[in-house]
């Protein structure tokens, strides 16, 4: 058996998909393993995958949240909130600890980690299933310096706290785990008079990449994750697009070796960052590599890119597009959404620019479920 030296003779063993991990994730799991949590990611691109953690991989995750957080201006005398939907793993630490609402992080979901006895006014906020004005005020309650949350979810707060006149101020917003547009950290910023940080993560690996205050990309987190950014199998270099493809031995119970994310990013360019750090940097997380727009020509268009044309064009904010065919578009519009005429037709002239054929548009509701899931802007064939 040769010996695997360096990234290249990575490449000669065949990558892992998440329908493997779906159809084969017990037998992926390390003989004897015990492991301290199992967490599901979160089943909205399809399937989800259950992932084994060991109690010290638990502890490298939380390592690497406290790094994103010191990157945007943590310190131990700051107040840190991070948000959690209901029933996600972190949420139901909490509630077993006993505290729906504002709850400071018990022991039994730190493991020894850094996080909590460095930051102590470290506290978790876990959601209702509505997302409404009464988690919004609960936020505000807490009177936080530095939020983490998916940046829909606190976009919506601030606009539930903006019509009731009690938008607060905050330092610094650490938002990932979504396509994150131009437009969305252009409100986080006026909302909450604030600066907005990108953060690259998943449920298989954590946190994977966190932007520095020099905001020139987001630095992935290659001492701990091995990154392979590929297209059609071979590298990819500086400001060109690939899939995404991560190798980690830090999670001794559940090690992945070559495993697809799905996702895909786009390189920045190689030199040293102002903070310092020679870290490489993606320059844009563009969304899920099977769920960007087909155009007539079999290329697929990524979801951050429609998502900013649509959002910078033709001013949608709560939205989704369907395509469950080439020609076959539907648009999910939320309250106060352009439904005008002239405004759909503008908008379904638009949609055949991007897709090089006509099409039909249906026009739908976006229901209060749409609002507070994560925010998937294309849904499209795979």
């Amino acid at each position: 058996m040769e010996a695997i030296l360096a990234e290249e003779d990575l490449r000669r063993l065949p990558s892992l998909s998440k329908a493997d991990l779906v159809s084969q994730g017990e037998s992926l799991m390390a003989r004897n393993a015990r492991p301290a949590l199992r967490k599901s990611s979160t089943g909205t691109t399809g399937e989800p995958v259950w992932i084994a953690w060991s109690r010290e991989f638990f502890g490298v995750r939380m390592a690497l949240m406290l790094r994103m957080a010191t990157l945007m201006g943590v310190r131990p005398w700051t107040r840190l909130v991070t948000v959690w939907p209901p029933r996600s793993t972190w949420g139901r630490l909490v509630s077993r600890a006993g505290a729906r609402r504002p709850s400071t992080v018990s022991d039994e979901m730190s493991f020894g980690s850094r996080l909590p006895r460095i930051v102590p006014t470290f506290k978790a906020l876990e959601t209702g299933k509505k997302g409404d004005l009464q988690d919004a005020l609960a936020l505000r309650a807490l009177n936080p310096d530095y939020i983490i949350c998916t940046p829909t979810r606190l976009w919506r707060f601030g606009r539930l706290l903006e019509g009731e006149g009690k938008c607060f101020r905050v330092a610094g917003v650490s938002c990932g785990n979504e396509v994150v547009t131009s437009t969305c950290v252009r409100e986080l910023e006026r909302l909450y008079q604030t600066r907005v940080f990108r953060a690259y993560g998943s449920a298989e690996f954590g946190g994977m990449g966190a932007e520095c205050a020099a905001h020139i990309g987001t630095h992935l987190n290659e001492d701990f994750l091995l990154f392979e950014v590929l297209k059609d199998g071979e590298p990819v270099g500086p400001h060109e697009e690939g899939d995404v493809v991560v190798t980690s031995l830090m999670n001794l119970d559940m090690p992945l070796i070559r495993y697809r994310l799905g996702d895909r990013v786009r390189l920045a360019d190689t030199d040293t960052c102002a903070c310092g750090s020679s870290l490489r940097r993606v320059s844009a997380v563009l969304g899920r590599e099977d769920s960007g727009l087909m155009t007539a020509g079999g290329y697929r268009l990524s979801q951050l890119s429609v998502a900013e044309f649509l959002e910078t064009r033709f001013g949608l904010l709560d939205y989704q597009l369907i395509q469950r065919s080439l020609g076959e578009l539907a648009i999910k519009l939320g309250p106060g959404g352009p439904r005008d005429s002239a405004t759909l037709a503008m908008l379904k002239v638009g949609l055949e620019e991007l897709v090089g054929s006509q099409v039909r548009l249906a026009v739908e509701e976006w229901t209060r479920e749409d609002a507070w899931a994560k925010f998937q802007p294309v849904v499209s064939p795979a």
